[in-house]
């Protein structure tokens, strides 16, 4: 079972040129790594299958891989120094996730990142009718600050209805555990943190069910609060999927929660009351006004999203619908009154 486990491991990252590693979780053994994962570890050229990871790093694990081997957690980011041999350092960031269907407790597959990652196009399986994307933020507490328009298919009530609750009594009861210990390490590693969710909705039921496994992405925001992604239809280890689809996978889910995390700061200051209609945005609505609030105009906001512009136009449409304004300048001033309600001044 080892040696196919091995074989498995061998072929997933020889068959792309994504920094990967697969590991033996109990020993960090490299059990298989892709050229440029090797040269990141060992820039001479030495064999790193076989190897202890922590041979090739130059400071301490934070202990978040006993927390994965116990199955509370399928995965998390980490940032990581990569030692060399003039003494110097390079700092990296690792994306942890288990592989295949092989339990947590003994195999990893391993993403590694040098600085800031070039931006990919959004994996195609976050395209796929059958996924859903549910991106908000919480507070210290895990209590709901934002959520996308999307949770109502997921939670069975309208979004603006679940702001304020914590997100444990949305979920099942038996991953409320993982969750809190997921919001910890965030916390406490200031780095993204997976874990698989099954949500109980009002009615009873359980979304999930009819849809596929769902998996959360945790990111802590500055100051306190976090910001999350649920994803439905989630990434499945076993599917064949290659390194460099699941970075995209990861990458793209990072930068929704920066976004989400930025709407934070941005629009998220405002309630409902204020800004009518904020809660009923959609993930790519909500995006798409937030980066409009940020400055970006709407032809680079279409290429950098990957997105056409008749598609982003029709995106503001119906976003503009919801808030009850029709154009960016209307946008403007609403933030801004609510913002500053004594000293507004509508623009001429």
């Amino acid at each position: 079972m080892r040696d196919e486990v091995t074989e498995r491991a061998r072929q997933l990252v020889d068959a792309d040129p994504a920094p990967s590693l697969v590991i033996e979780v109990p020993t960090r053994r490299i059990i298989a790594a892709s050229p440029s994962a090797a040269t990141i570890l060992d820039p001479s050229g030495g064999a790193v299958v076989g190897h202890n990871l922590e041979d090739y790093t130059a400071d301490c694990p934070s202990g978040v891989l006993t927390l994965f081997a116990q199955g509370r957690l399928t995965g998390f980011e980490a940032q990581r120094l990569i030692a060399r041999d003039d003494g110097h350092a390079l700092p990296i960031s690792l994306w942890v996730r288990h592989f295949a269907q092989e339990p947590p407790s003994r195999y990893a597959l391993v993403l590694l990142a040098e600085d800031e990652p070039p931006p990919m196009p959004r994996a195609s399986y976050l395209t796929r009718p059958e996924t859903m994307l549910v991106v908000g933020t919480l507070d210290q507490d895990l209590r709901l600050e934002q959520v996308s328009s999307d949770a109502e298919t997921v939670f069975g009530t309208a979004s603006d209805r679940i702001i304020g609750m914590p997100l444990t009594s949305l979920i099942a009861q038996e991953d409320r555990g993982a969750l809190a210990a997921a919001a910890a390490e965030a916390s406490s590693s200031h780095g993204g943190v997976a874990l698989h969710l099954r949500a109980h909705s009002s009615e009873g039921r359980n979304p999930l069910a009819s849809i596929s496994a769902g998996e959360a992405l945790l990111l802590p925001l500055a100051g306190a609060g976090f910001a999350f992604v649920l994803v439905l239809g989630a990434i499945d280890g076993a599917s064949g999927t290659r390194p460099a689809d699941l970075a995209s996978v990861l990458r793209t889910l990072a930068a929704d929660v920066a976004i989400s995390g930025l709407a934070r700061d941005l629009a998220l200051g405002l309630t409902e009351d204020e800004l009518p209609g904020l809660s009923r945005l959609t993930t790519r609505e909500l995006e798409i006004i937030t980066r409009l609030l940020g400055g970006e105009r709407a032809p680079a906001l279409a290429e950098r999203l990957f997105l056409s512009q008749s598609t982003v136009r029709s995106h503001l449409g119906s976003a503009f619908g919801k808030l009850g304004i029709s154009s960016q300048q209307e946008l403007l001033d609403r933030v801004r009154e609510a913002r500053h309600p004594s000293d507004y001044q509508p623009l001429p």
